[in-house]
């Protein structure tokens, strides 16, 4: 096996270790065979969620403002939605969560001085789980903040994954590029940027894309450094101040700083 295959077993294997013993696994893929990192009912899923307070859908609605979306895999051990909901979901609830979930982000780099807005039951769109902008652009961010200053902050979150997103067939399209190449041109970062250019580490710039010129945002990666699909995107984008990086091995190191005082918290990310 190579590095990656190594890696991506050895994940597995701890994961499905460290599940409630509820879980029954060996679930079919696109309906065919048994895994032993799948769950057989899908419905499941809510047990891979770490913090049990969100194992049931009422619970999650909030979390995804309003209707729970899962993806198809989620209900697979090494699923990137599941560890996504378990890195933030513990910072949406409680008396201080804006504080909390400012205070971990600090943490990563990333400096708000508004207050964290969260769903609210009028439609506002706030924090949450599944964030797809309106428009032609067709990103989905697994994970958004929003504060009272209109700060915005666009997560993408990888786990086990192989590569960060390629372009789907014809999206190459003049018509796509366009609205791209605008997207580019009014970027702070991405001004000027070719068509192979941007399309050769497409979810990437497509994501760094959010950070206008005049803007208040910032674009945060997440994933394990023991992946070793996932490191090297990142060396060019470095000087990017905006655009953050964070590996879920320094999670444990983030929460201690970032919670002194909460030690319900602080061994939460030490699981």
């Amino acid at each position: 096996m190579n590095a990656y295959e190594c890696f991506l077993q050895d994940c597995k294997e701890r994961l499905i270790k460290a599940a409630p013993p509820e879980c029954k696994f060996g679930g079919a893929y696109n309906g065919r065979g048994e895994y032993a990192h799948i769950l057989l009912d899908p419905e499941q899923r809510y047990l891979l969620i770490a913090d049990e307070q969100f194992r049931n859908e009422d619970a999650c609605k909030p979390l995804f403002g309003g209707e729970v979306h899962f993806h198809p895999c989620s209900h697979h051990v090494n699923s990137s939605q599941v560890f996504c909901i378990n890195v933030f979901a513990p910072l949406m609830v409680g008396k201080q969560r804006s504080r909390n979930m400012k205070s971990f982000l600090n943490g990563i780099g990333v400096a708000l001085k508004g207050d964290i807005v969260y769903f609210n039951e009028d439609g506002t769109v706030g924090t949450r789980f599944e964030y797809k902008p309106s428009g032609k652009d067709r990103t989905n961010f697994d994970f958004y903040v929003v504060t009272s200053l209109d700060e915005k902050v666009y997560f993408e979150i990888k786990y086990t994954e192989p590569e960060f997103g390629r372009p789907q067939k014809g999206s190459r399209k003049e018509c796509e590029w366009a609205f791209y190449k605008q997207m580019c041109d009014q970027s702070r970062y991405l001004s000027g940027l070719s068509h192979e250019s941007f399309y050769s580490n497409f979810q990437i710039n497509r994501n760094i894309g959010h950070i206008t010129r005049d803007g208040n945002e910032f674009v945060v990666f997440v994933f394990p450094y023991s992946n070793p699909s996932l490191r090297f995107p990142f060396t060019e984008y470095a000087k990017m101040g905006r655009v953050k990086v964070c590996l879920s091995e320094q999670l444990a190191k983030i929460a201690d700083k970032a919670f002194p005082d909460n030690q319900v918290l602080r061994l939460y990310y030490h699981k």
